[in-house]
This record gives C-alpha cells, structure tokens and sequence, in this order.
C-alpha cells in the first residue's frame, strides 16, 4: 500500500514538474511596475521600501510608516541608448535602398518604458492607479528581414495593506485589477515592408486579471542611528492570468511569480541619512543566472538633494534626485538590463526622467517634503 502510494506521488510530482516546464515557455518574467528611484539605486528596497510603491515591491513595508502621503504627480519616461546612437547613424547615412535604410537600425534593440502611479498612503493601507508602458523593438536578418515587437501596456486599480508587530517585524498584501495589452511576437517576411499602424493593432493582445502580491520586513536597531533591516517578498502570487478581451487572438502571456529577498544597513549622520541594500531578485526562474539576480545599492539622502548608486544585473546604475519647487521633485536615473541569460552577454542601457509631487504629513501633523524613497 506504502508503495503504491509513493508511486502515485512520484508520478504526481513528475506530471507537476512537466507542466511547470511547459508553463514556463508561457510566462512573462518582468515585474509589472518598477519605480525611477529604485532603478537608479540598482533596483533594490526589498528590506526597505514603506512608501505607496511597497504595494508592488514589498507590501510588508506597508506595516511600518505612521505617516500620512499623497503622490499626485510622478510621471517617469526612459529610452535606451540605443534610440539615440541609431538616430545619429541613420542621419549621418544617405540610404537609397530599404536595406540601407534600416542598416541603422539592424541587431539593435530599441527600448522605452514609461510610468505613472497616483496613490493615497495612510497608516496601513494604500490605494492607488498604476499605468506601465514598456516596448522593445528589434530588427534582426538583413537578407530576410525580422521583427521582433515585445510591447506591454498594464494598467489599473491596487490596494494595499501591512501590519506591524513591535514595531519590528511587518507584514502586508496589496491586490490590484490590472488589464493587459501585449504583443509578443516576431513579424517578418511581406509584413515588414508592408507594417502599419492597422499591422500592429491587429497582433495587440488585450486581458483583465487579478494579481496578489505578499511580503515581511524585519527592522534591528543597532542604536539610535543605526538599524539592519532585511525582507521577502512575492509578487504575482500563483501567477496572474488574464481573461482575454481580444476575440480570435487569445489572452496576453500569464504573468510570472517574482520571489524576491534583501537587506540593508542604514544609518545617519549629521545632515545626511544613508542606506546600503542588497537584493536578490526573481529566485523562482531558473532560466536566468545568479548574476543577473543580484542587486546592490547606496543611498545618500541629504535635505535638497539625494544621490543613488548601485549594481543592476551586473551593471552599474546611478540616480539624483533634486527639488526644484516644494513639494515637486526632479528626478533622474540610468540604469542597464542584461538581455541574454547572464551577465556581459547584451547590455540594454536606459536613462530615465521622472517628476514627484508628493506630500506627507506624519503623526504630529507636521507638514514635511517627501525626499528619500524610504523612512530610514
């Protein structure tokens, strides 16, 4: 009986693992909204994050802040280095065929991304509108030209909401209804020299889901200046489906469950409070290598001005962020993703520009400027 058991449970686990491989080939591996100011410091916080954002990051931090914030404005828009160095190319040529006018443009990656995220923040609970735009274009073969469009547009509603205990240990879940337009695909032959705006709508994907994110903070006071903090965190939890709203064209790829985990050292000295993070991103997907999961960042955050560095995905990454009128805040940062499988393979190099106006109002009902990303 004790065998047959084990044989049914062998056969079980063997059919699990089948369908995982076969679902991995249909999952999308990119988190749905990242943040300019966790991008120029390598993309961590993990450990750390407790403003309206921890709903995507980590929604443990929602636990941790008793102050009171609202983000009305804070727009984000990048483009890869690439954009730039095809345009100088293209006008310095002087192409007389088709090849020649898409040799500018041929095995290079054209990327941009843009964000916004309104959000009311409260003592445990948050509720905002996300919208998050990415889009790659890469034109591959010169002899039979291909396209290939990686294109997302999400969009929608998340609420939020953490719980402290001792003020030491946080917890929190946030859940959003998001819609989904995508195409992930490759157009080539007679398509690309006959491409159209009406092409392109016509591969556009479009669906509604409903996706939970989890996560944990853990705060130690090392004094009253210093404290290490570390931090887990689940988004897309039991991946996220959408319910297709393109007839005939199918639903857009299931979104993928992006475990994370980090830690931190912060600390402050007198006119200056700085933070050191490290972060170990997506550690369920086994087709990306470790290189491309470990992230590193710095944090220096001064009354006008906080400065930001770090390591994304191997490569370096910076950030600034100024003010400029109150409560309205510039904001800047570079960062490179890696698009092969590990490190050093094909760097993918953004520069980014964002605005935050934000204002908060903590406890003691004491109007303050919102400057660092964190309450350190």
């Amino acid at each position: 009986m004790r065998s047959g058991h084990a044989l049914r449970l062998a056969a079980l686990a063997a059919f699990t693992a089948t369908s995982g491989l076969v679902w991995a080939q249909q999952l999308y591996h990119r988190p749905v909204y990242s943040d300019i100011r966790w991008l120029g410091r390598g993309g961590t916080g993990i450990a750390l994050i407790s403003d309206g954002t921890a709903a995507f990051y980590n929604p443990g931090g929602l636990g941790k802040s008793d102050a009171y914030q609202i983000s009305l404005l804070n727009p984000a828009i990048g483009a890869n280095q690439n954009i730039y160095d095809s345009a100088m190319a293209f006008m310095d040529s002087s192409p007389e065929t088709i090849s020649e006018y898409l040799d500018p443009f041929m095995g290079i990656p054209l990327s941009a991304q843009a964000t916004y995220f309104p959000y009311l923040r409260v003592p445990h609970f948050m509720a905002g509108y996300f919208i998050a735009n990415a889009e790659t274009l890469y034109l591959r073969n010169p002899v039979t030209p291909e396209l290939n469009i990686d294109y997302r547009k999400d969009s929608g509603i998340v609420i939020g909401g953490g719980y402290g205990i001792d003020d030491r240990f946080f917890v929190g879940a946030s859940l959003r209804y998001q819609k989904r337009a995508m195409i992930n695909d490759t157009l080539g032959g007679s398509i690309i020299s006959d491409i159209s705006l009406d092409t392109l709508l016509d591969e556009i994907k479009r669906g509604e889901g409903w996706g939970l994110n989890v996560g944990a903070q853990f705060r130690h006071e090392l004094g009253s200046d210093q404290a290490v903090h570390a931090g887990v965190a689940f988004e897309d939890v039991g991946r996220t489906t959408f319910r297709s709203q393109t007839t005939g064209r199918g639903a857009p790829l299931t979104q993928a469950t992006y475990a994370s985990a980090g830690v931190a050292y912060t600390g402050q000295v007198p006119g200056v409070s700085y933070a050191f993070l490290l972060d170990f991103k997506n550690l369920t997907y086994t087709g990306q290598s470790y290189s491309k999961k470990i992230h590193a960042g710095v944090e220096l955050a001064m009354p006008i001005v906080t400065v930001r560095g770090g390591l994304y995905q191997g490569y370096w990454s910076a950030g600034l962020s100024t003010t400029i009128f109150p409560f309205l805040t510039l904001d800047l940062a570079s960062y490179a993703e890696e698009l092969g499988i590990g490190g050093g393979q094909h760097v993918n190099r953004y520069y980014m520009l964002g605005l935050q106006m934000s204002m908060e109002l903590n406890q003691k009902k004491q109007r303050k400027q919102k400057y660092t990303l964190d309450h350190l």
